[in-house]
């Protein structure tokens, strides 16, 4: 999988359906390490695959050569400060550090990612390293050159760690998409996977096809570009893109449907939308859509997906199964607190007994695959379904 993926390194979407893949196949995937990736798409001691070096947007051929031979010849990086010390900065310049940061590469190190972009005096983070870094390196070849090489170099200090603004998780993984033109350590909606995987009757990639008359379509998604335009007749319209764990849509505001929601779909929102679709007064070959709700998918978390019904036979008497399910912790003030059933069903008399666990459980996307991994039947109830 890592060959395969490493030849569609410039693909996204090709490169979207591999990680998909290896997520069935129970393969775990990574983002790109100093210490672990190569070039292209690699395989950790761990039997993780990483994403490759050479994938980084902004880190060029000579970057990535730099930092794997120098590894190759004196081992692992221990932090950021050996890091600059011995990488070659003339390939390895500061925009190739900020980037491959920002994509996650130096992680390991314990550092966050708005660190190496942190303004320090007149300028960034990154380039007192990189100037850390040369003062090092120039100290050493002085001392290589020099007649009086038994002479203790003299130390150089160590830029310390800045004061810096937390990123927000959604604006630290738009870097990382940024770079690596997918999300890699987590998406975005992950917090909302529920509400739109199970709690959502349409995706964003089943959206076109799903509008047809009379359809009554909820869905989910993050805004990522609103923009307006001016139609033939002088009037503005808006184009709307969201995306969920499918693909992306394209929504258009017309009409009454521009003035009154115009201001509600801004980029980077997680939005939860109810539309009815009608075929037009005027032409029987258009679809009129009805937004009936936009709304923030806060307002929806832990309230619609939040409970589950799985089914058992009454032969099925798994210890490890029932061990792993009582050990789920009780959910939190703050989690999504879901209503758990079991129907046992009885084959020989095919009758069906219903039970119902006394104790809240978190519904959420660990549950539902540890049911999978079970091969559990299960349906999942939403507030509509209810």
């Amino acid at each position: 999988m890592a060959g395969v993926m490493s030849r569609n390194l410039s693909a996204a979407d090709k490169l979207k359906k591999n990680m998909e893949e290896c997520n069935a196949m129970g393969l775990i995937v990574k983002g790109p390490d100093i210490n672990e990736s190569f070039e292209k798409f690699g395989v950790s001691p761990n039997g993780e695959i990483r994403f490759g070096l050479g994938a980084v947007k902004g880190v060029g051929q000579n970057a990535v050569s730099a930092i794997i031979s120098e590894r190759k010849a004196n081992g692992k990086y221990k932090d950021i400060y050996d890091f600059v010390e011995r990488v070659n900065l003339s390939a390895c310049n500061r925009g190739s550090i900020e980037n491959l940061a920002k994509a996650g590469a130096f992680d390991s190190f314990g550092m966050a990612r708005e660190m190496f972009v942190a303004p320090v005096l007149d300028n960034t983070y990154t380039e007192q390293l990189v100037r850390y870094g040369q003062n090092v390196q120039n100290d050493k070849n002085s001392l290589q050159t020099s007649l009086f090489a038994d002479i203790e170099p003299i130390e150089t200090n160590k830029p310390p760690y800045p004061e810096y603004t937390p990123w927000s998780r959604l604006k630290r993984l738009e870097e990382e998409k940024n770079l690596v033109t997918i999300y890699l350590s987590a998406h975005p909606l992950d917090p909302y996977y529920m509400e739109i995987v199970h709690g959502c009757n349409t995706t964003c990639a089943e959206y076109e096809q799903k509008v047809v008359d009379g359809a009554v379509i909820t869905m989910g998604g993050l805004v990522t570009s609103y923009m307006e335009k001016t139609g033939k007749t002088g009037k503005n319209f808006g184009i709307v893109s969201i995306e969920d764990f499918s693909g992306k849509a394209e929504l258009r505001l017309f009409g009454k449907n521009f003035e009154l929601l115009k201001n509600q779909f801004v980029p980077g929102d997680a939005i939860y939308l109810k539309i009815r679709v009608q075929q037009s007064r005027y032409n029987p070959n258009f679809m009129d859509i009805v937004y009936e709700e936009v709304a923030s998918l806060d307002k929806y978390k832990g309230h619609i997906a939040n409970e589950v019904r799985i089914t058992v036979s009454s032969d099925f008497n798994n210890k490890d199964f029932f061990n792993k399910l009582s050990a789920f912790s009780e959910p939190k003030e703050d989690d999504r607190k879901g209503e758990l059933y079991m129907n046992i069903l009885e084959n020989e008399r095919q009758q069906l007994l219903t039970l119902h666990s006394r104790r809240k459980y978190r519904i959420d996307r660990e549950f539902i695959s540890f049911l999978d991994e079970w091969g559990i039947p299960y349906k999942v109830q939403t507030s509509e379904s209810n």
